[in-house]
């Protein structure tokens, strides 16, 4: 009887404690990247396994998820968890983050396997570099490897590779590969960046996400050494261009780092949050320039006079609920921050790449988004929130603030400058920032993740 090829294992994590973010959240045009897989493999599997910690995701689509038996220890894990769910005879092994799916590459490892089988029948086809280096992945494994690949990770074996040179494997040459996939793109990985150019404008004829692709200018690519357990490696890296500016007030000139976009937005937003102006309309003039060093900007203001503002300390205590009516008093429900989140992570465009930004958008209190921002530093992205909404007229104290980072003080207090009066992170809250958000009754929400959230009194 000839060898059944059904299902396929998408691997997808969910920690990517490698890569610093999830590589689940990958997006290409509007939609993830697992998502796309999906919708391709569907034409050519009858069985999608996902190997995920975040089983949410994949909700409504017609695949089923397994979880890691054998936590912490890499993909071999995750194809064990797969092979115990798979119901063909040889499983079909993709990672998440690798953006081709090559039909006709499929078929060819299919046939040369099932040709095989007159003589032996291997534990899987894998394509085989000329150097002597196995991809591991774009590859099919026998069902019947779950004993062995027990063994392996209870012995303490967990490289994929590895276990794949002890094994009776059929291997697919190099130059057959290149047969099927041109330049051997089939094993390109975005969250790499082995060769992020081409990626970042086309994959398949599917335009990756025009933001990052506008936002081009903000990434730089690197080549850097990689070191693995196993091997040590030159690839080419995607790095965020982070810039020097030197901003002038007066006669005080301070450095800031951050991001070379929305400049202006930035410099109106700090100068908000450190009291030295009200509105828009205290600001004669702005001007910012490169230098003759690339990495370094220059900004100079103009203020009008000195204004006297009223002398503001923020939201003053009005009956701050107590934490038992916390709930019913946001403008909003669990579920609405939830998702709100969810969104919050898929527009993190250059985090994606480079896991080097935080992201921050600006809320009103009926639920409007009124503007997301990433940046290195994320009191330089909380300004440029402020910045933007200063310039347009926006009521602060009519909105709040969603961010990835941690809420320190020193965002409770910008927070506090402008009237803000409700934060929520991903991230954790720490007691000072709690003792701030006190005295200026501010609600502070932590840990908005896997559909629960910390209200801090």
């Amino acid at each position: 009887m000839p060898p059944s090829f059904g299902s396929v294992i998408i691997l997808a994590g969910g920690q990517s404690r490698r890569m610093g973010f999830d590589k689940q959240q990958l997006v290409i045009g509007d939609e993830l990247l697992p998502h796309r897989q999906i919708r391709e493999l569907r034409e050519l599997f009858s069985q999608i396994i996902v190997s995920t910690l975040t089983p949410e995701l994949y909700k409504g689509l017609p695949v089923e998820t397994v979880t890691d038996l054998y936590v912490d220890v890499g993909p071999l894990a995750g194809i064990h968890a797969g092979l115990m769910a798979a119901r063909s005879d040889y499983v079909y092994v993709i990672a998440c983050d690798m953006p081709e799916v090559n039909a006709s590459y499929i078929e060819a490892l299919k046939q040369k396997l099932s040709a095989s089988m007159e003589v032996k029948r291997p534990d899987g086809i894998a394509t085989l570099r000329a150097s002597g280096r196995i991809e591991p992945f774009q590859a099919f494994y026998q069902r019947t490897l779950v004993p062995a690949i027990e063994h392996a990770l209870l012995s303490g074996k967990n490289s994929v590779v590895d276990f794949l040179h002890n094994r009776p494997f059929l291997w697919f040459s190099e130059e057959e590969a290149k047969r099927q996939s041109e330049g051997l793109s089939i094993f390109q990985n975005i969250n790499k960046s082995v060769d992020i150019g081409p990626l970042r404008k086309k994959v398949k004829g599917h335009v990756v996400d025009r933001d990052v692709a506008e936002q081009s200018d903000l990434l730089r690519e690197v080549d850097i050494l990689r070191v693995t357990r196993n091997d040590a490696f030159i690839y080419t890296d995607t790095l965020i261009d982070e810039i020097q500016l030197n901003l002038t007030v007066g006669e005080e000139t301070m450095p800031f780092y951050l991001l070379a976009d929305r400049m202006e937005d930035f410099v109106i937003g700090w100068l908000r949050t450190t009291k030295q102006i009200e509105n828009r309309d205290d600001v004669l003039k702005i001007s910012h320039r490169q230098t003759d060093h690339p990495d370094v900007w220059e900004a100079e203001v103009t203020l009008i006079g000195k204004r006297e503002h009223p002398a503001s300390e923020g939201i003053i205590e009005h009956g701050r609920p107590t934490l038992a009516e916390a709930i019913p008093a946001l403008p909003f429900s669990a579920e609405w921050l939830v998702e709100r989140f969810d969104l919050l992570d898929q527009s993190g465009k250059l985090f994606h790449l480079t896991g080097a930004t935080h992201v921050l958008a600006l809320y009103r209190e009926d639920g409007e988004r009124l503007d997301i921002v990433e940046d290195v530093s994320r009191h330089v992205a909380f300004d440029k929130l402020i910045g933007r909404a200063t310039t347009e007229g926006i009521e602060l104290s009519d909105c709040f603030m969603l961010t990835s980072c941690r809420l320190t003080a020193s965002i409770v207090q910008k927070a506090a400058a402008v009237c803000i009066k409700l934060l929520a992170s991903r991230a954790a809250v720490t007691t000072r920032a709690m003792k701030v958000a006190q005295r200026y009754n501010i609600r502070l929400i932590g840990f908005v993740r896997g559909g629960r959230m910390n209200v801090y009194p």
